[in-house]
């Protein structure tokens, strides 16, 4: 028995030398070095934060992108600074009013809300609710209209839609439907559009 236990101990100790090297490889490796360093900083840097709890919607934040604000910090290393919610608001606006695309883009929609939270999720959700569920949909379908007579949207062609979250999959068919519904209304989809909606298990 004893050999045997020599042996695993001495496999163990091998397989964990490999994975950290493997690990100091891609930190240190080009093209992924600078951005493995990145994320690293960046989930030290998150993980670190002294309200997290309502960052990752296990307390409700007091407005709505209070949260938002604070994993907006994790971007500083790259040199982007986002900008705060009236003036990035007010950026997309006129993007939509007055710029264009002559190259194929994708469009992303965030459904905040989870059953469950997991530990390893670093996105804004809130638990999920079937009358705040309700509410977010009716607004999303308002504001996917309003964006039916955009000039950017009018030169551009979207190859890949993503509901996102969260976890889209909380939400009921008759509301993934009449979202996924507006999205072909509205959107100038391409002819082999990707539509994908993010879910779990429990969904």
């Amino acid at each position: 028995m004893k050999k045997i236990d020599k042996i695993t101990t001495l496999g163990k100790m091998m397989l964990k030398d490999k994975i950290t090297s493997s690990w100091d490889k891609l930190l240190t490796e080009k093209p992924q070095g600078d951005l493995m360093v990145f994320y690293k900083k960046r989930l030290e840097h998150f993980w670190r934060l002294p309200d997290l709890e309502k960052i990752i919607g296990k307390e409700k934040a007091a407005r709505s992108y209070a949260a938002m604000e604070e994993v907006d910090v994790l971007f500083e290393d790259k040199g982007i600074k986002p900008l705060p919610p009236p003036l990035g608001q007010n950026a997309f606006k006129k993007l939509l009013r007055e710029a264009s695309s002559s190259r194929p883009i994708a469009a992303y929609i965030h459904i905040p809300f989870c059953k469950i939270r997991c530990t390893y999720c670093s996105f804004f959700k809130q638990g999920s609710s079937i009358k705040a569920e309700a509410e977010y949909v009716t607004k999303l379908l308002t504001e996917l209209e309003q964006m039916r007579n955009m000039h950017y949207l009018k030169t551009a062609e979207i190859q890949a839609v993503f509901l996102g979250g969260g976890t889209p999959g909380t939400l009921t068919k008759e509301q993934l439907s009449s979202i996924l519904q507006k999205v072909r209304q509205v959107l100038p989809l391409s002819s082999d559009c990707e539509i994908t909606v993010e879910s779990s298990i429990y969904d």
